[in-house]
């Protein structure tokens, strides 16, 4: 009893000094290590708040913070320069191996926004331009950037992903730029790596910060609901704190009771951009991952275990206590064989060869033997020892037997050997103690477990003591060891004898159950198993008993409040037949995982199935559909314009009064149906097992009226109303994303109609979409295999005749159909996303071509048509800029570009900003299809365009139509007053050259110039339009002073008169309506502008009468080609001609009276006789 009190004694003085040690720790800084993820600048300011709060929450503390790359970070671990650590999940892993860490005391949580996130995952990465990367199997092959291989987010949870796909690491090349994780988008974004591995948050930050220089693509990217950032991998645990050794214990608890007591609205919490901590993760998961990667620590070999140690060391820890009964027993025979050698001298002789053999045997054992050995006699005085207890008095053999235990130590200490002494001799068996001895010979201390027995003679009368010394200083140190890792380990370890009855429990497992050791002690097993587990219990027992195999289990146990928990256990049976079992508290991350699919699969606001699970049960009910030949209807509903609601009530209360809907919503459906919450204000309904589409009706009409049913919310009363879009499976033969997308197509038909109104999707109008989907797709085919062309259509002065550009208009050489036209495929690209990528294409290969042709020796100004978007789209002025930079050669003003005075006129402002700009570079603009649109002067007089186009379509009808005729009229003078050239497109006749010259236009362009044509036909046109002499015999453009309008009168007569003559010569009336004076041009002229401009002059009364004269007689050469008789139709020809003389002669005469009067000073004209005017 005396030596267990010493133990005991000597454990509480031990104690102590730890204990000590601890608090004289707490009053030292503590060294606080975080791993860089950032540049130290930037990390510093976030995490010094939480420094300077950890101060002020622990008096007596100071807290220093150092931030380290994760190397540097182990490094100063095992040199015990760190007593806190914050970093990464893998990199805890791995020095948790290096260094006997107190475990994890907090787990970070994270903040984004307004939500808490206490889990990480990876994000796999590259360029967006990156085209030959969409996949995680595109990766094979490709240079990887990362920041270290020490990173969960960033190496390990990605790494794991493209392992599951057969990559790896031997398929890629990996880059380890350092901390901070920006290096490793940095190298991406340079081109230095293809594609990278970072953790999550980490794009977004950097994004905020405005340092992504350009955008990047996620590679197989998953969306989980709540969770903000990209992600490509599984979600790990968040960074742990963990705590040295140095730390203490008790400084230890403090920091993690003031970490977990950290305040999300702390503004230590707000700089670290986190929440604040929770209670230590469960990392298995980690560790698992790192495993499976061979990641550090696991590179080279598992970490020690229990298991192991026993498997190790189990002949050791049994052979030597055997080592310890069979020297006892040799001694104990020993004894008894000298007291019958000498009872029995008699025989001496006889038995003296064997005896000294059997003492021979013995003493080489003694000698031999690694325990110290020693016989004393009654008196303590010393008779044998061997030479381990030589070097223990630091005396040979010689000197010790025969003297006392006070002829080598102290007085005190030979006083405790005698008592230990005297206590063996009266003991009925060995006593047996632990003390800490100092071996004389070299100054070394031992712990000795020393066992003394009394020794007796034949006759049991006491002889002496037989006393053995056992070196057990190195099994302490174990036992220690594994007491502390029994004492700080995560899981639970219990310890059972034969009767089930607990020996041993960690304070893991006392915190999973809720008992005290002493408590738990007088327990069986059976009393500590939930009652449903006592059958499979019993079975487990036996099992252990016949295999005895180690068995992972999964066990409900009871805690000290009755309620229950879920345990995974480990057991196996110990050699001496103990029960040893280790577990992990699986409860909390049953409780994750329910909470978490939760999160997965419904709508926190309404509990409603979310988007996921609606896929889900409805790709269940498609199939159970095919399989019973049954029908489903899908419902897309929209509530209209909740906005409004949300603007009047706020957003709490919309919030509120939609949770209100969707519980109304639900109650009108079948026990078997789903309402689900996909978004915002839109909900999908899947009425499952309907026997024909008609069935429906019914749900959808109840649903509705509940809808229209109003809502009494804080004494108001709200309304209401919805669209419904719904398709029919297997009408509708799609799979569920694509149901789904069509019953949302059919809801925005529904808002398009009106609102409060259901609409049926429309399969055939879906399959027009999806055809022009595909032509888009051909058509960006046509752009990558250079399917595309640019034809080049002059542009000619109308009076010297000279060519002074070119307009690009694009052509499709299809392979199947031929040379397009734009208006075949144009349409097709309005709006999409190709429209701005052709109109880049179009402007670059229009500037090569004019330096091919400026190379050539050909100076050609060239117009490109410009869409309305690109004219729009921001920074286009400097794409343009960027562009004619790599065209040193050519003058910005060779380049015009065309706009539609639509494009201006939807966004004035811009397009005002944007051709400011494109004039400042000296790029000419000219107003395309001008008069075809709503502007008015004042956005008009707003452009800065140097050139006005007329469109084709008043140009070709000019000669036909007056108020065709009127407009161009109108539009050349409105330009001449602003200032600006004007071109007409169009030009097909002479005489539209002729009337667009003499109505003041300066230049056109058509067929009647040149259709459009390669680029290479262009120069031999050109010299071929040169010779051919096309400005002989045009007319005097100098109108001044009279109506240019007269002269095109007499142009369009003319044209007149020339169509009856060919009808006549060809003996074809078919086209016989342009010459009945209801449908003239001529006549459409005078009684619109002519009359308009000339009523009451005389002469223009007359021409009136002359023209009637003509179109009688037209119409009897007319009634004679119709009835066959050519001939008297011929001869009737010259009287016509003379009668169209006499009207042209009449207009001539008006015209030169409108330039004289012109000319005329300002005073009011002499009276006109009323006959006849005047014209001299």
């Amino acid at each position: 009893m005396q030596n267990k009190g010493f133990g005991l004694l000597l454990w509480l003085v031990l104690t102590a000094c730890v204990t000590g040690t601890n608090a004289l720790a707490a009053e030292k800084t503590l060294a606080f290590g975080i791993a860089a993820y950032r540049p130290e600048a930037v990390m510093l300011p976030q995490w010094r708040p939480l420094a300077d709060y950890l101060e002020r929450t622990l008096p007596g503390y100071r807290i220093s913070l150092r931030i380290l790359e994760p190397e540097a970070l182990e490094q100063a671990a095992k040199r015990g320069e760190l007593d806190l650590v914050l970093t990464n999940p893998a990199h805890y892993i791995a020095i948790r191996s290096s260094n006997l860490l107190s475990g994890a005391i907090a787990t970070l949580v994270r903040r984004e926004g307004d939500l808490a996130l206490a889990v990480l995952g990876g994000v796999i990465f590259t360029a967006e331009d990156r085209d030959d990367i969409d996949s995680l199997e595109d990766l094979a092959g490709k240079q990887i950037a990362l920041s270290g291989r020490y990173n969960l987010g960033g190496y390990a949870a990605p790494m794991t992903e493209l392992r599951a796909r057969g990559i790896g690491p031997d398929r890629i090349r990996i880059l380890v730029f350092g901390a901070p994780h920006d290096r490793a988008i940095e190298a991406v974004l340079s081109g230095a790596a293809d594609a990278g591995f970072v953790r999550t948050g980490i794009i977004e930050q950097m994004r905020r910060e405005g340092r992504l220089t350009k955008p990047l693509k996620i590679l197989a990217p998953r969306h989980l609901p709540g969770f903000p950032f990209a992600l490509s991998t599984d979600l790990y645990p968040e960074w742990p704190v963990v705590a040295l050794p140095s730390a203490g214990e008790v400084a230890s608890r403090r920091i993690a009771g003031a970490l977990l007591a950290l305040e999300p609205d702390d503004p230590a919490a707000g700089a670290a951009g986190i929440m604040g901590f929770t209670i230590p993760a469960d990392y298995t998961t980690v560790e698992e991952l790192l495993r499976t990667n061979r990641m550090p620590p696991f590179e080279h070999q598992p970490p020690i275990r229990w298991h192991d140690i026993w498997v190790q060391h189990r002949f050791a820890l049994i052979a030597t206590p055997a080592a310890f009964v069979a020297i006892l027993g040799l001694a104990l025979w020993l004894s008894l064989t000298n007291r019958h050698l000498s009872a029995e001298r008699s025989r001496a002789l006889t038995l003296g060869q064997r005896l000294e053999r059997e003492h021979a045997h013995l003493e080489t054992l003694v000698q031999t033997i690694p325990d110290l050995v020693w016989l004393k006699d009654l008196d303590g005085v010393y008779l044998a020892c061997n030479p381990r207890f030589e070097a223990f008095f630091g005396a040979p053999r010689q000197q010790i037997i025969g003297k006392t235990d006070y002829d080598f130590t102290t007085r005190d200490t030979a006083d405790l050997f005698r008592e230990f002494d005297r206590r063996a001799m009266c003991a009925e068996g060995p006593c047996t103690n632990e003390e800490w001895v100092t071996f004389a010979r070299d100054g070394h201390r031992e712990l000795l477990e020393t066992t003394k027995v009394a020794m007796r003679d034949t006759n049991g009368a006491l002889i002496g003591v037989l006393g053995i010394g056992h070196d057990i200083t190195e099994r302490k140190r174990i036992e220690h060891d594994l007491r502390s890792i029994t004492e700080y380990a995560a899981e639970g370890i219990w310890t059972s004898g034969l009767d089930h009855r607990y020996l041993y429990a960690n304070p893991a497992a006392l915190a999973m159950t809720g008992h005290t050791l002493e408590e738990l002690q007088g327990m069986r097993i059976e009393d500590l198993a939930a009652p449903e587990e006592h059958e499979r219990l019993a079975e487990h027992f036996a099992h252990m008993r016949t295999v005895g195999a180690v068995d992972h289990r999964l066990w409900k146990l009871k805690r000290k409040d009755g309620s229950l928990l879920e345990v995974e256990l480990t057991a196996q049976r110990l050699p001496d037949d103990r029960l040893l079992a280790v577990g992990r508290d699986l409860t909390h991350l049953r409780n994750h995982e329910e909470a978490l699919f939760r999160a997965i699969y419904y709508d926190a606001l309404t509990g409603l199935p979310n988007r996921t699970l609606m896929l889900e049960r409805l790709e269940q009910s498609r199939l159970r559909a095919c399989r019973d030949q049954s029908h489903l209807a899908l419902g897309f509903l929209d509530l209209d314009r909740f906005g409004v609601v949300n603007e009047t009530y706020g957003h709490a209360r919309g919030d509120r009064i939609l949770a209100e809907i969707a519980l109304r919503l639900r109650a009108t459906l079948r026990p078997g149906d789903t309402l689900a919450r996909i978004g915002g204000d839109e909900f999908a309904l899947l009425m499952d097992a309907l026997p024909h589409p008609e069935a429906a009706s019914a749900v959808i009409e109840r649903l509705l009226t509940e809808l229209a049913t109003p809502l009494a919310f804080h004494g108001d009363t709200v309304r209401v109303s919805a669209s419904l879009g719904l398709t029919i499976f297997p009408e509708d033969d799609g799979d569920s994303e694509t149901l789904l997308r069509h019953a949302t197509q059919a809801m925005y038909r529904a808002k398009e109609l009106g609102r409060n109104r259901i609409h049926l999707f429309d399969v055939a109008q879906d399959q027009a979409l999806l055809a022009r989907i595909d032509d888009l797709k051909r058509f960006r085919e046509a752009i990558e295999h250079h399917e595309l062309a640019l034809h080049y259509q002059p542009k000619v002065d109308l009076d010297t005749g000279d060519i002074v550009g070119a307009e690009a208009l694009i052509r499709w050489q299809h392979p199947e159909r031929g040379l397009l036209l734009p208006a075949d495929f144009l349409t097709l690209v309005d709006g999409s996303e190709l429209e701005i990528r052709l109109s880049e294409w179009v402007i670059t290969h229009a500037l090569a071509q004019m330096t091919a042709w400026h190379a050539s020796g050909l100076r050609l100004s060239v117009s490109i048509n410009l869409p309305a978007a690109h004219l729009l789209l921001p920074g286009f002025a400097d794409w343009l800029a960027a562009a004619l930079s790599r065209h040193p050669d050519l003058t910005a003003h060779s380049l015009e570009l065309e706009i539609l005075e639509s494009a201006a006129i939807a966004d004035m402002d811009i397009a005002v900003e944007t051709l400011t700009a494109i004039k400042i570079l000296g790029v000419d603009v000219s107003l395309d299809d001008f008069g075809t649109g709503f502007s008015s002067l004042a956005y008009f007089r707003r452009l800065p365009v140097d050139t006005l186009k007329i469109d084709r379509s008043f140009v070709s009808d000019m000669l036909v139509d007056p108020n065709a005729l009127g407009v161009v009229e109108h539009v050349i003078r409105l330009a001449k007053i602003f200032d600006r050239n004007v071109i007409a497109e169009g030009l097909e006749t002479i005489d539209d050259w002729i009337a667009l010259r003499l109505l003041g236009c300066d230049q056109a362009q058509g067929f009647g110039i040149a259709h459009p044509m390669p680029a290479e036909a262009v120069p031999g046109w050109l010299d071929a339009w040169r010779s051919a002499e096309i400005r002989r015999d045009m007319p005097a453009r100098n109108c001044t002073g009279s109506d240019a309008t007269l002269v095109v009168a007499g142009i369009i007569h003319r044209r007149w008169f020339r169509a009856l003559t060919a009808a006549v010569e060809t003996g074809n009336a078919s086209d016989v309506g342009i010459f009945d004076a209801g449908q003239c041009p001529f006549g459409k002229w005078y009684r619109g502008i002519g009359e308009r401009r000339y009523a009451g002059l005389p002469d223009f009364e007359v021409i009136d009468d002359i023209h009637r004269r003509a179109h009688r007689i037209a119409e009897e050469i007319v009634e004679r080609l119709v009835c066959g008789d050519a001939c008297a139709a011929r001869a009737q020809l010259p009287q016509l001609q003379t009668t169209c003389d006499a009207l042209l002669e009449h207009i001539d005469r008006l015209a030169a009276y409108t330039q004289e009067r012109a000319a005329r000073p300002a005073h009011p004209p002499p009276p006109a006789e009323p006959a006849k005017a005047d014209y001299t």
